[in-house]
């Protein structure tokens, strides 16, 4: 596609959720008052002006790491590669590679070079209040030798 094409799409979508920003930003405003949608604030501006209890906000958090623990822990092994076709399953070579893919990948994401736990945290707030959400890292390049 062409850039003109990609923008026109972008426009209309985000058209489209118009009115969904407005309640996600008060959402944020009583939950999450980190996250921004169609509010701006200055540096140093209080946020948390609208919360007079903190059940909510603790709510989510609470569902979040429930979320994490749950889903992504980086204690266990929480996915595994393996091959769709039949005939690979049964390779020995093949299930000790993808095993060691598996275990580098893993523990790739426990490292503190990945910066995953504490991306995947934000991303379970959002689903969590928001209904939506998108991962975002910027993790130190992935060098390994399989």
């Amino acid at each position: 596609m062409d850039a003109p094409t990609l923008i026109s799409r972008y426009e209309k979508a985000k058209s489209k959720r118009y009115n969904w920003d407005h309640h996600w930003q008060e959402v944020a405003d009583l939950v999450l008052p980190t996250r921004e949608f169609n509010a701006t604030y200055t540096p140093g501006e209080k946020r948390r002006n609208r919360i007079f209890s903190d059940v909510a906000p603790e709510a989510a958090d609470s569902l979040a790491s429930a979320l994490s623990g749950m889903l992504t822990n980086t204690s266990t092994r929480w996915f595994n590669l393996a091959p769709s076709n039949p005939r690979l399953k049964q390779n020995a070579s093949v299930k000790k590679y993808l095993h060691d893919a598996t275990h580098l990948m893993l523990e790739y994401f426990d490292s503190a070079d990945s910066g995953f736990a504490v991306a995947s945290h934000e991303m379970y707030l959002d689903l969590v209040c928001f209904g939506n959400t998108a991962l975002d890292s910027k993790p130190k390049p992935f060098r390994t030798s399989i």
